[in-house]
């Protein structure tokens, strides 16, 4: 058959999530990941849109929703205005890391904040990723070290906390019960921030948020097939996970399909190379 044309590829939103994660529980440098005001910081110095360039050459798209409400109904949409987003602002990172007790002297010496930790190939798109948020966390006082692995050898370490600042992926969700494998104690693998503090229980941590209403939300969710009513469970739930300060959504990748002139594609499934509808054509 002949080569795709113009008119037989797709470039479209992924159905995915690349986000950043930070380990609250950290015993790394006098547990400074622990401070609100720090993670707060460390947010607001990720400049998504150099992420989005250089991760993924500009294919992909500044992400603040872990679901894409485009392909998930229930997922609650930026748009509404209704949880924390955290954008690029060297200044508020300033304020916030003296507000955290550190001063100028400190910042521009550098603070430590330990590791950020991912896996897979370093040239790929989080091993990218990974660089240029050090680097953005450089230029606004932050020190931070990099590690990527095989995610054999690292996804285990997340899964059980062990870890400064991680950047993760997921897809082809499309029901935001999903998210249960990331707020919920219950839940084994992919579970990479202990928001109920039950890994480090034993060392006389606690946590510091209400993860009993987190849990309580995912059962609510599940409980009813109401649409609208699930959107507001899982709108007040996005909105407790972004104030704790623990996940930054980073980026959605693109999704890239071509198919031979020969079939006619009507639906492209933005999260796998499948093509869902096509037919024949003349």
């Amino acid at each position: 058959s002949k080569a795709a044309g113009a008119e037989d590829c797709s470039l479209a939103k992924g159905n995915n999530i690349r986000f950043m994660s930070i380990n609250y529980l950290s015993d790394t440098n006098n547990g400074i990941l622990g401070n609100e005001k720090v993670r707060e910081a460390i947010f607001h110095a990720v400049n998504k849109d150099a992420v989005v360039q250089v991760a993924t050459a500009g294919y992909g798209q500044v992400a603040y929703e872990y679901m894409p409400s485009d392909y998930v109904a229930t997922s609650p949409k930026v748009s509404d205005g209704k949880f924390a987003t955290y954008d690029y602002d060297a200044a508020k990172v300033k304020s916030l890391l003296m507000e955290a007790g550190f001063s100028e002297a400190d910042i521009a010496a550098g603070i430590n904040i330990g590791t950020i930790l991912t896996y897979g190939e370093q040239t790929a798109d989080k091993g990218k990723a990974q660089i240029v948020i050090q680097d953005n966390l450089k230029a606004c006082g932050l020190i931070a070290n990099v590690e990527c692995a095989e995610a054999a050898n690292v996804t285990p370490r997340m899964y059980a906390q062990n870890y400064d600042i991680a950047i993760f992926a997921d897809s082809g969700n499309y029901d935001y019960n999903n998210i249960r494998q990331q707020v919920h104690s219950e839940s084994t693998g992919m579970y990479i921030v202990d928001y109920a503090a039950k890994g480090a229980s034993a060392a006389g941590k606690t946590s510091p948020f209400n993860w009993q209403r987190l849990e309580e939300l995912v059962d609510l969710g599940v409980a009813t097939a109401d649409t609208a009513a699930r959107y507001d469970i899982y709108t007040e739930l996005w909105s407790i996970v972004m104030d704790t300060k623990t996940i930054l959504p980073l980026y959605h990748q693109a999704t890239g399909i071509a198919w031979s002139d020969r079939i006619n594609v009507e639906t492209i499934n933005p999260t796998y190379y499948h093509l869902v509808d096509f037919s024949w054509a003349e």
